[in-house]
């Protein structure tokens, strides 16, 4: 029973947002608008390209543990409002049960940032090893200078 609540907070700070590429370089903001079909974002406003720029490298940073299968450094990425509420040990958990991709990750571009209300969404593509592709959405927050991921979800299975 405590793994529910785990869960759902878990797929809350698995939010991201994803673009299809097989390259693992960060788009610019301006190269990152896609078609309609495309779109996976409704914001307030476009991030700044220091806040899309800050974002990715928050979020690159995150991608890198991962590649090297240092769940505990992805940990790391995670805001400290969520490490609050998710122990590395949970996290850990649900990373290799529900996002087994993260893992294996041969690719991403991070492809739009967002800014709704105080938090920033970013949308990215990911291509794993085995050549499936998915959306996610990543929702960072910034306070104090400090980026933090506080939730990213698979938002498609691009197949």
């Amino acid at each position: 029973m405590r793994l529910l609540p785990l869960l759902l907070a878990i797929t809350v700070l698995l939010t991201g947002c994803s673009s299809e590429s097989e390259s693992s370089s960060t788009t610019s903001n301006s190269t990152s608008q896609t078609s309609k079909s495309n779109k996976l974002l409704v914001a307030d406003r476009e991030c700044t390209s220091d806040e899309f720029s800050g974002g990715s490298e928050w979020i690159d940073g995150q991608m890198s543990a991962f590649a090297r299968a240092d769940e505990k450094g992805a940990y790391k990425y995670a805001s400290e409002s969520f490490r609050a509420n998710v122990s590395l040990e949970d996290f850990i958990t649900v990373i290799a049960n529900q996002y087994p991709m993260l893992l294996d990750l041969r690719s991403h571009s991070i492809v739009r940032c967002a800014k709704e209300g105080s938090n920033f969404v970013f949308d990215l593509y990911l291509v794993a090893n085995d050549g499936l592709k998915y959306a996610m959405r990543y929702n960072l927050s910034l306070i104090n200078k400090q980026w933090g991921v506080d939730s990213a979800s698979v938002v498609q299975y691009l197949n």
